[in-house]
């Protein structure tokens, strides 16, 4: 009974292909919080680090209640793993551009998520890092019902234009003296 017992494991040994790979990922900022007037769009720098010993293909996409709004690119990206040993600055890292757009004021809650899935083996694995976002949408800013953008150009415009009305008198009134 033995025997066959060490037969079998032998077999099973011959027959297992085992494979040691080191895989890491890693993101930054872990956590983003932001504060944001509705209609207004702010851009973050994300970056995706590789801290394992072979290239890792890595979709990055957001979740949560800030799906809706959240644009980014690239979503695919290749990235080499980090020369060992793992030092500052970092050299094979990719930055990812995230546009943030809400629409409608609120508090939002979210993730930026980036994954590897490697296909082909007969046990896949995925690695999976997120960032956390947190998002206040605060109301536009208004001045007597009027949107302060729109009220600072129409300062501006009426400031440049009684400039050039006072421009054009003062060399009026120098003609005549002259």
């Amino acid at each position: 009974m033995r025997k066959k017992i060490l037969i079998c494991t032998i077999f099973f040994l011959l027959f297992v292909n085992i494979a040691h790979a080191d895989v890491g990922l890693g993101i930054s900022p872990s956590k983003i919080s932001l504060e944001i007037e509705e209609g207004k769009t702010k851009n973050i720098e994300v970056l995706i680090i590789n801290t394992g010993d072979s290239a890792l293909n890595v979709s990055v996409k957001s979740e949560g209640q800030i799906i809706d709004f959240t644009n980014i690119k690239p979503d695919k990206i290749v990235i080499e793993p980090e020369p060992i040993p793992h030092d500052l600055p970092i050299k094979n890292g990719k930055i990812i551009n995230v546009e943030i757009h809400p629409k409608k004021k609120g508090i939002y809650t979210g993730t930026i998520i980036a994954s590897d899935y490697k296909q082909g083996d007969l046990i896949s694995g995925k690695t999976t890092v997120a960032s956390i976002v947190e998002l206040k949408v605060t109301p536009k800013r208004k001045l007597f019902g009027i949107d302060t953008d729109y009220l600072i150009l129409t300062v501006a415009v009426m400031a440049l234009m009684f400039a050039i009305i006072l421009t054009m008198r003062l060399n009026k009134s120098r003609r005549k003296i002259a």
